[in-house]
């Protein structure tokens, strides 16, 4: 069971890694990439990042 602070720090990748995807990627590969989740392990040091592709 996922703690408050794995579910803080998932919520905080997925928010940054949108941003970043959305403001300075540059890339139109990437312009329908839509991050829907992150899992990160219990001692933080990695993180599943969970995407789709919309058309």
């Amino acid at each position: 069971m996922a703690n408050y602070r794995d579910r803080r720090v998932a919520q905080e990748i997925l928010k940054e890694v949108n941003q970043i995807l959305r403001k300075k990627v540059r890339d139109p590969r990437v312009e329908n990439v839509n991050i829907t989740d992150v899992h990160v392990t219990g001692d933080l040091q990695q993180a599943t990042i969970y995407y789709s592709i919309l058309s």
